[in-house]
């Protein structure tokens, strides 16, 4: 499932929350060299990474997940009886 589509959308907030930092770092001083506004501290990092999965949406995944349709193969899938 997460090839289909989770880690796509979590790129994709992943480069948004990381452009908007970046922007915010250079309008907080338009001096910074390129270099400089592009080099995050590993706590900005990791703090967008905890934002950017924040912002995959539960229903995003569960349509990843009825799109590799392993739900409904399970769900098609006789139970098990327990009695002999």
């Amino acid at each position: 499932p997460c090839d289909a589509g989770i880690i796509a959308a979590w790129k994709a907030h992943y480069r948004n929350d990381t452009i908007s930092l970046v922007i915010s770092k250079y309008e907080d001083n338009p001096q910074m060299s390129a270099k400089e506004v592009y080099c995050l501290p590993l706590l900005d990092a990791k703090q967008v990474v905890n934002s950017s999965w924040k912002h995959v949406s539960c229903k995003t995944i569960l349509n990843c997940w009825k799109h590799t349709q392993i739900i409904a193969a399970l769900n098609q899938q006789p139970p098990s009886s327990s009695t002999p």
